[in-house]
């Protein structure tokens, strides 16, 4: 799209835009500790509530992230094992002009996903990742 916006092309020939978007550091509420899977499981549970507070009345479909794990010797806890994804997660509300069902003006969906620096533009291996989305299956009619 001309404004700059990201878009996501489909292999069937829809095209979604980005309509909004939310930046946040993956672990924002983590003050203490490290991360662990336990953790990762906590916040990403929580990803599909926080976007609801943010965009509204949207589904929202997380791609999973890619975790680092290492083992390190703790002085008192032994060994941890650390488990840590990528330290940003970004959201995208997309829009595409085609509903999924006929009578509707349009369908949507908010794409969440994690990756290494702060930027709105979709590194590559994502953006391979969202044409794989179907699209149909996850996404939400809405009438203007």
């Amino acid at each position: 799209m001309s404004d700059g916006f990201p878009e996501i092309p489909f292999p069937d020939g829809r095209r979604a835009f980005a309509a909004e978007v939310h930046i946040d550091r993956t672990y924002a509420g983590l003050l203490e500790g490290t991360p662990t899977e336990k953790l990762n499981q906590e916040i990403l549970s929580e990803v599909p509530r926080t976007m609801h507070r943010i965009f509204g009345d949207c589904p929202v479909f997380v791609l999973p992230p890619v975790v680092q794990r290492s083992t390190r010797q703790h002085p008192v806890l032994g060994v941890v094992e650390d488990a840590t994804m990528p330290a940003v997660q970004v959201a995208m509300r997309f829009v595409s002009y085609e509903p999924i069902s006929p009578g509707r003006h349009a369908s949507q969906l908010v794409i969440v996903w994690h990756q290494d620096t702060w930027s709105p533009e979709i590194p590559d291996f994502i953006r391979e990742q969202l044409t794989r989305i179907d699209w149909n299956a996850v996404a939400q009619d809405f009438c203007w």
